[in-house]
């Protein structure tokens, strides 16, 4: 009889490990976006742009969409050879931000590694893009940064680091002309 009762723990445990990895594997969110009508973009100057204002050599097109049926992948770019930043979002069909990865980057020799946790992100869009191609958009991410240092700054009594910081950027994926 002992046997039986621990088997039934046995199920009940796995089952309940069961349970919880579903409930773990639901998606998680940013953020969402919004879809409302945007009419200051070209004087809104607290937003870092993403257009054709950026558009060089290096870069012809800084802010991209690329549609996916189910989702959609905005990424925006700026550069100018020494610095630069990346910046790329997936929404799915209910506009839900589902991914984002930040990257900046800096012409040094310095050896410490930099890591971006994304810990929250918000959009408002002036259409759909799964419905509209072109598009303009607005966006903070809020990220918690970790500065690991390594290597001669440490010698020198540099210490590992963690910051919050703000990001916020716009984008249009058309010139106006």
């Amino acid at each position: 009889m002992m046997i039986k009762h621990q088997s039934n723990l046995t199920s009940l445990f796995i089952s309940l490990l069961f349970l919880l990895s579903l409930s773990c594997a639901a998606q998680h969110t940013f953020g969402k976006a919004k879809i409302k009508e945007l009419k200051s973009y070209e004087i809104d100057d607290e937003y870092f742009p993403h257009d054709c204002t950026l558009k060089s050599e290096m870069m012809e097109h800084p802010a991209e969409i690329y549609n996916y049926k189910d989702s959609l992948l905005i990424k925006n770019y700026a550069s100018d050879g020494k610095v630069g930043h990346s910046i790329e979002f997936t929404l799915n069909t209910k506009l839900e931000i589902t991914n984002v990865i930040f990257e900046e980057w800096m012409c040094t020799l310095d050896r410490n590694s930099v890591t971006y946790k994304i810990d929250k992100a918000n959009m408002t869009l002036d259409s759909n893009p799964f419905l509209k191609e072109n598009v303009i958009g607005y966006y903070t991410v809020t990220m918690t940064i970790h500065y690991k240092v390594t290597g001669i700054d440490k010698e020198q009594g540099l210490k590992d680091e963690i910051v919050k910081r703000k990001f916020k950027g716009k984008f249009k994926t058309f010139c106006d002309q």
